[in-house]
């Protein structure tokens, strides 16, 4: 699981105007059996022409800025969320589809659009490893976690939590080793700061190598 600082407060203006130009629909639509009954929300999806501006800012996020943390082949399932404390929104504990939209799904994200200290509950708790974390996140900051892993949206008791979720499949499978791989290219992102002539070789080699290994874990 990794928590990261993902867009800018500009970007999360850009991103609220837009959702507030969308059509929204009850969240029930995109639960299948029981899980219709655990969840109170309501959703927007990407394939509408308002959505447009928060799918460049996404692909730019996952293609560009977090690659190394994701190694993303495809952005599926992207959608606003809302839970209001009027509705009681929450979404009890599941696990995500493994498929969506044709691509298997790796990576779960959450996008934390409000200011966390204007509403309360609405925690993310997530299952992971026999250990179960808790997340609220600042504006603009993004949470990415296996989507096998159990997890649960908490009531909303006070004012709207308004998200951004969605799901990746990745050409990385495993989460130890995009792990791996991350560790090795913050090394080689450490060593280039040296100014060592000396080091400048084996800077290279580790760069090479980073790239033959991750072609090697790929799927």
């Amino acid at each position: 699981m990794h928590l990261v600082k993902a867009i800018n407060d500009d970007e999360v203006d850009i991103i609220v105007e837009a959702l507030k130009k969308c059509d929204w629909y009850d969240g029930k639509g995109s639960a299948r059996g029981s899980a219709k009954d655990k969840k109170v929300n309501s959703q927007a999806y990407a394939n509408q022409e308002n959505f447009t501006p928060i799918n460049e800012i996404l692909n730019d996020v996952f293609f560009n800025r977090l690659k190394h943390y994701v190694f993303p082949s495809k952005l599926v399932g992207v959608r606003g969320s809302v839970y209001t404390h009027s509705e009681q929104g929450r979404y009890d504990w599941h696990v995500d589809y493994s498929h969506m939209e044709g691509s298997r799904t790796d990576i779960s994200f959450t996008l934390f659009l409000s200011d966390k200290t204007k509403y309360e509950g609405g925690e993310l708790d997530i299952e992971t490893r026999g250990l179960t974390y808790t997340v609220k996140g600042k504006t603009g900051e993004m949470v990415l976690y296996s989507t096998g892993d159990r997890h649960r949206v908490r009531p909303v008791t006070k004012g709207t939590r308004l998200v951004i979720v969605g799901w990746i499949s990745t050409l990385v499978q495993e989460m130890e080793r995009r792990d791996a791989l991350l560790n090795i290219f913050e090394i080689v992102q450490g060593m280039d700061a040296l100014e060592d002539e000396a080091a400048k070789p084996l800077k290279e080699k580790l760069n090479e190598n980073y790239f033959r290994i991750m072609r090697l874990l790929s799927n």
